[in-house]
């Protein structure tokens, strides 16, 4: 039987998981006939990392990567990884999550930065164990399950806050009868201190029968905590601590009032994203004190959610944002954050590769996509137009080096594996601080590749982020209003990176608020994130003892005011770098001092051992960011409106919706359960909420999402 042809244009996260499931079983494997397409050297797309083989052998990040707790998914796929890559026990990173050196360690402390007139001070938020191991069975993430943990929390911290009692009178405040008989709570002595711990006990009562009458009640009482939590009410009294635990939980109550007001328990978090979060939560009763706050500015910071011609102007989904949030904070599984033990290329993308490879996928690397044709009806992709880049001397390209043991990608191509002939071309693009990943690389290509449908692919993969697609799919964008709703109005932003290698300590630094490596966030521009990642420099080929600290520093870079466009300017990156470069030193010589005081003069050179700085302007590399009034102009993997395409990436409309490797891979088990119907299901990509709906709403409800796919529209779905 022959084989369907499958194209992967893309190698990253989407591409990956999506070709990891096709090839997931021997009857796979017999129907389909892989080809992952990428750019350049290496695979991993905006999660790529390499290793610099001429300094140390450091890891040179896009950013700042981190997995947290809640990524199902992304976590399934790489322990099944990494139990079939079968590495021995004394091997490197043998295991995911398991063992004496596994590829991840639990992270269970986070750091928020926090400034007044007297200066910068951190709140450090401690996260208990979470039941079982993040890929372990999936987690119930529908709205009404995540509304009583929501109100679970609440009444779990107001009553850790006696405090609160004191300031908002909680304990003087007596309950209506008729909402004491909707709580249970039948005693005349019913007081809101005492409901407040057994808030979240009503809705639990409520979940097997779905009687929501006494949501009224509880609406009730989370506006009465509200209201008594006030700040004018607690006075000025609050200590700078309380004040941040006080500010935490009023945004929790906001929150679960606007979940109960707005019907997200019928309609699901998608009918909220017309709203920004920020203006939804001051909707729903949130003032500009909890607006402020260090915990929403952090969950802003963790996905650059600001506009890219103004990193000063918030901007995400108030659905995207609410969900996201829930499920970070209320479902994460062994620990709220997980660490990478090496660099992202090493721990995700070199074992992927090596399996997939194992399976049988091929790899074409130095192909750039460069147009997709449609056929004459214009109902099929027809043709994919590429430029291959390079030569080889041999067959194939072998792309991984070894460090200590573990492979790795390295910052450049093997020269040894490519014809001589382009040897002077890469020094020019060595001079201008570009490589074979930019778009804006003036490079003399090898020849145009063209692979035609029927013959060279029947089903295509499209993995490429969204920031690429306006300038390789012009013939999509003129036929169906859809895509182009889709590739003009999926928003992205760039980011800016600093890594430091230092000589001195975190203690030598000034440093107190944590003994061990920190996740710091919410500090200033143009660095509010910084990662201790001195747990890296074992895996890197430095003199002992030369390096004590490594940190990571990432942050929002505003777009230029003139992007070129088509990559007309080669200069331009270099520019942005440069650009990136002085505020990095302006950050170093001064701004650097609210996390180490023994900098408060500036970071002398002498103490660094090495820097490695990044603008993220490539389109590629830009970060995919969910604006508000823009999630209706996303498109699910099996629906792209072409025939033979199917979508992969975090661009799309994949359940969580937002920037991360968790969506991405959402994506990409959606975009392989498009073409083969495996895997039956994949975890989050649903609220299931429109199985409470009654037959009317519900028809109403898949009505309107229907005319608004149809039709290009992006309205806000039923409130």
């Amino acid at each position: 039987m022959n084989k369907t042809k499958i194209a992967i244009l893309g190698g990253g996260m989407g591409g990956l998981s999506a070709a990891f499931m096709l090839s997931d079983s021997d009857e796979l494997r017999q129907r389909y006939d892989i080809t992952v397409y990428q750019s350049g050297w290496r695979l991993g797309g905006k999660g790529a990392s390499g290793r610099n083989l001429d300094e140390h052998a450091r890891i040179e990040e896009h950013g700042i990567h981190i997995f947290l707790g809640f990524y199902q998914n992304a976590f399934a796929v790489m322990r099944r990884c990494y139990d079939e890559l079968g590495r021995a026990a004394t091997d490197p990173l043998p295991k995911c999550l398991e063992g004496d050196d596994p590829a991840f360690r639990p992270q269970d402390v986070a750091t928020l930065m926090d400034k007044d007139e007297t200066g910068w001070t951190w709140w450090n938020l401690h996260f208990p164990p979470g039941p079982g191991l993040p890929g372990d069975a999936a987690v119930d993430w529908n709205p009404w399950t995540l509304l009583q943990q929501l109100c679970e929390w609440i009444a779990q911290n107001c009553a850790e806050i006696p405090e609160l009692a004191v300031h908002g009178k909680l304990k003087d405040q007596r309950i209506p009868l008729r909402f004491r008989v909707q709580l249970g709570m039948y005693s005349s002595e019913a007081m809101l201190w005492s409901a407040a711990k057994t808030l979240a006990a009503q809705l639990a009562g409520q979940a097997a029968g779905r009687d929501r009458r006494p949501l009224a009640a509880v609406t009730w009482l989370l506006v009465a905590l509200l209201d008594l939590s006030d700040w004018n009410v607690i006075g000025p009294e609050v200590t700078r601590s309380l004040a941040r635990k006080i500010a935490a939980v009023r945004l929790a109550i906001v929150a679960a009032i606007g979940m109960i007001r707005d019907r997200v328990i019928r309609y699901g978090f998608d009918h909220l994203d017309a709203e920004e979060f920020s203006d939804w939560l001051r909707r729903h009763g949130a003032s500009d004190r909890e607006l402020d706050s260090t915990v929403l500015r952090g969950i802003y910071l963790l996905v650059f959610a600001y506009r890219p011609d103004d990193v000063n102007r918030r901007n995400i989904a108030a659905g995207a944002a609410l969900r996201g949030i829930l499920r970070m904070f209320l479902t994460y599984r062994g620990a709220f954050m997980w660490r990478m033990q090496a660099g992202m290329g090493d721990v995700i993308f070199a074992p992927l590769y090596e399996v997939l490879k194992r399976r049988g996928v091929r790899f074409e690397f130095f192909h750039r996509v460069t147009n997709l044709s449609l056929s004459s009806d214009r109902r099929a992709v027809a043709e994919i137009t590429m430029r291959r880049q390079v030569t080889l001397r041999g067959p194939s390209y072998d792309p991984l080096v070894m460090v200590k043991g573990l492979p790795c990608w390295p910052t450049q191509p093997d020269l040894s594996q490519i014809d001589p002939s382009f040897a002077t071309q890469f020094t020019v693009l060595e001079q201008q601080q570009l490589t074979l990943e930019s778009a804006w690389a003036n490079w003399n290509d090898a020849c145009v590749r063209t692979l035609r449908h029927g013959h060279d692919f029947d089903k295509i993969v499209l993995a490429i982020p969204v920031g690429e697609l306006r300038w390789i799919t012009p013939e999509l964008t003129a036929a169906s209003s859809r895509w182009r709703n889709l590739v003009t109005r999926t928003d992205t932003i760039q980011i800016q990176a600093m890594q430091l290698w230092l000589n001195r300590s975190q203690a030598e630094l000034g440093w107190s608020a944590t003994t061990h490596d920190p996740v710091a966030v919410s500090y200033q521009r143009p660095y509010d994130s910084w990662l201790g990642m001195t747990h890296l420099v074992d895996r890197e080929d430095w003199s002992s003892g030369q390096v004590k600290h490594l940190g990571y520093f990432c942050g929002p870079l505003q777009d230029a005011p003139t992007i070129p466009a088509p990559f007309s300017d080669p200069t331009f990156p270099g520019r942005q770098l440069a650009r990136t470069i002085q505020t990095g030193d302006r950050f170093l010589s001064s701004d650097v001092a609210g996390l180490w005081p023994a900098a408060a003069g500036g970071v002398p050179a002498n103490w660094i051992e090495g820097r490695y700085d990044r603008a993220d302007v490539n389109p590629t590399d830009r970060y995919s960011l969910t604006s508000p009034g823009r999630t209706g102009y996303r498109l699910k993997a099996g629906e792209s409106g072409f025939e033979n395409l199917v979508l992969a990436g975090d661009w799309t409309l994949n359940g969580l919706n937002t920037g991360c490797i968790e969506a991405t891979t959402m994506s990409g088990l959606q975009a392989a359960r498009a073409i083969s119907g495996y895997p039956a299901e994949v975890p989050g990509e649903t609220d299931r909420a429109d199985e409470f709906l009654p037959f009317r709403a519900r028809f109403v409800y898949r009505l309107q999402r229907w005319f608004s796919r149809m039709l290009g529209w992006n309205v806000p779905l039923m409130r």
